[in-house]
């Protein structure tokens, strides 16, 4: 464990390298893997009375669809909606929620004593554990977290209200301190972390992840972000409200119906077979049946 200081500024990041030994990182694999599904980001909250039609993070996603990110992509905005919309469930939230197995972790005394560091508490006490799946292509939008005050909390108030009570520093005096360890398991490709160190006006710092590490940082005052994950991001053009995430289990690289019927779509107009929407199920299927089934003529 130690401070960052390639990554100069007031803003004080630990590293924990590792996080976990061996035998506990690959219990979090499972733990993610063994999940019955996870929702999109997207649809996630508690009800709650004020301004229900605003999505609960209006505020940063409205921002990446305007500005397309980090890096100001400029893409069709259905698309960029789909590149931050990505999975999350919670394992963890007070009394209210605690997946088994993820205790290990939550009381993990490497976490406990950054986050004691960095706000100069000597008591704390885990709050929440989510996890945060993204595919290929996804990334989560430049924004800062959700804090908490005395009496006001994702339950009860809209989350981006709360973004805006913490920026308003009217509200300091409830406000809960709150360190966030931003972990990583796996091993994909890209999702750098980015947060701005001196600021928003000020240029972005970069964290490559590794796989079992740790960065805890005050994430409900600096801005940061996950840059995209690296991968074919051809799914993303399928993704809808409402979808849930599934693991299928093991490391097999099944073949879905999605897989196979885009594959086969793709093969009939490089054939010019095909021009235009593709048609509904009974014609395409007859359409490829034509295409590639070539029997035998009969005799004589």
């Amino acid at each position: 464990m130690g401070d960052l200081a390639s990554y100069a500024g007031p803003v004080t990041i630990t590293v924990l390298d590792p996080l976990l030994d061996a035998a506990a990182a690959e219990q979090m694999v499972a733990l993610w893997h063994g999940y019955e599904s996870y929702g999109q980001y997207s649809n996630e909250g508690f009800d709650t009375a004020f301004a229900p039609e605003l999505a609960q993070r209006y505020d940063a996603g409205s921002n990446f669809v305007r500005t397309g990110g980090r890096f100001g992509q400029r893409e069709d905005r259905r698309l960029l909606a789909a590149r931050t919309n990505y999975f999350r469930e919670t394992y963890f939230y007070g009394e209210h929620a605690c997946s088994p197995g993820i205790e290990a972790f939550r009381d993990d005394e490497g976490l406990l004593s950054a986050a004691r560091a960095l706000h100069d508490r000597p008591v704390t006490v885990p709050a929440i554990v989510y996890a945060n799946i993204l595919l290929p292509g996804q990334e989560l939008a430049v924004h800062t977290d959700v804090p908490e005050f005395r009496g006001a909390n994702r339950r009860v108030v809209p989350q981006w209200l709360l973004v805006v009570m913490r920026h308003s520093e009217r509200f300091e005096a409830w406000r809960m301190r709150i360190a966030t360890g931003i972990s990583y398991f796996g091993d994909a490709e890209g999702g750098d972390l980015a947060y701005y160190p001196d600021g928003p006006d000020a240029p972005a710092a970069v964290y490559p992840p590794r796989h079992n590490t740790a960065a805890v940082l005050d994430t409900d005052t600096v801005f940061h972000g996950v840059d995209r994950v690296a991968g074919d991001d051809g799914p993303l053009e399928r993704l809808k409200p409402g979808m849930r995430l599934h693991h299928e289990g093991g490391d097999r690289d099944d073949l879905t119906l999605d897989h196979i019927l885009d594959t086969l779509e793709a093969d009939l107009r490089s054939l010019d077979r095909l021009d235009g929407p593709r048609p509904p199920a009974t014609d395409f299927g007859k359409l490829l049946i034509d295409t590639y089934i070539h029997f035998p003529a009969p005799a004589g």
